[in-house]
C-alpha cells in the first residue's frame, strides 16, 4: 500500500500518544495499589498461582460470575476469546496502512506459514468475527433491557461498543477492498485506540493480567 498522507499519520501519532498517557496514569494507579497490598512477597508460589487463574479458575465452576450468570459468563467469555485471537489480524492490518509493514499477507505466511495462514485468513476469521459480532449486540442489548446493567453502565459505554462494531466490520471490509475501506477502518481505529486506556474497553488488554493478580490476591485473602 502507499505511504499514509499527512493527515494518517498526524491521526496516528495523536493517538498514540494519548493511548501512551492513558497507559501510563493507569500503571502508576496500578502500581501504587499493588505496593499498598503488597500481596506478591506473600504469594508462596506465585507461578503456579497465576497458571491456576488463568486456566482452572476460568472453568464456570470455579468461576464466581459464572455460577450467577453461566449464560452471560459464556458470551463474555466468547467475546473476549474472540477478540484476543482477532486482534493480531487487525493490528498487523493497522500497520500495514501505516507503511510498517508491506503485507500483512505476507507478514502471516512468513510467521506461521501458508497453510496456518489461509485458516487464520479463511473460515477462522469469519468464524471469530461472527462471535464478536453476536456476543458485542447481546451485551449492548443488555444494556437496555436489564435495569441492574442500565444503571451502572456510563454514557461510553453505550456509544463505544456500536463503535468497536463498526471497526470490527471495517476492518474485516479492509482486508478484502483495501482501496475504499483502509482509511476509514485506520482512522476509526486511531480514535478507539486513544479511547481505550480511558474506558472499560481496557479490560480486552488487560484481561490477563487481571486475572493473574485476581489469583494472586484469592490466594491470600480467599476471594
Amino acid at each position: 500500500m502507499e505511504n499514509p498522507g499527512f493527515w494518517l499519520n498526524g491521526t496516528f501519532f495523536f493517538s498514540l500518544t494519548v493511548f501512551s498517557l492513558g497507559w501510563l496514569l493507569r500503571y502508576l494507579k496500578w502500581s501504587r495499589f499493588a505496593k499498598a497490598e503488597n500481596v506478591f512477597p506473600r504469594v508462596k508460589n506465585p507461578k503456579k498461582t497465576i497458571l491456576e487463574a488463568l486456566t482452572i479458575d476460568l472453568l464456570p465452576m470455579k468461576e464466581y460470575s459464572a455460577q450467577l450468570d453461566p449464560i452471560f459468563y459464556l458470551i463474555g467469555l466468547s467475546m473476549h476469546l474472540a477478540f484476543f485471537f482477532l486482534f493480531p489480524l487487525y493490528l498487523i492490518k493497522y500497520l500495514e496502512i501505516l507503511g510498517f509493514i508491506s503485507s500483512t499477507d505476507s507478514f502471516f505466511s512468513g510467521f506461521m506459514g501458508t497453510s496456518l495462514k489461509n485458516l487464520y485468513f479463511g473460515l477462522l476469521k469469519d468464524v471469530l468475527l461472527a462471535v464478536l459480532t453476536i456476543s458485542l449486540s447481546i451485551m449492548y442489548a443488555r444494556k437496555f433491557l436489564l435495569s441492574k446493567v442500565k444503571e451502572i453502565s456510563g454514557l461510553g459505554d453505550f456509544l463505544a461498543i456500536p463503535f468497536l462494531l463498526i471497526i470490527a466490520v471495517l476492518g474485516y471490509l479492509s482486508m478484502t477492498w483495501e482501496a475504499v475501506y483502509s482509511e476509514p477502518y485506520f482512522f476509526l481505529t486511531s480514535i478507539f485506540m486513544a479511547y481505550v486506556p480511558y474506558s472499560k474497553f481496557s479490560h480486552f488488554l488487560t484481561f490477563f493480567i487481571v486475572r493473574a493478580y485476581r489469583g494472586l490476591r484469592k490466594s491470600i485473602y480467599g476471594v
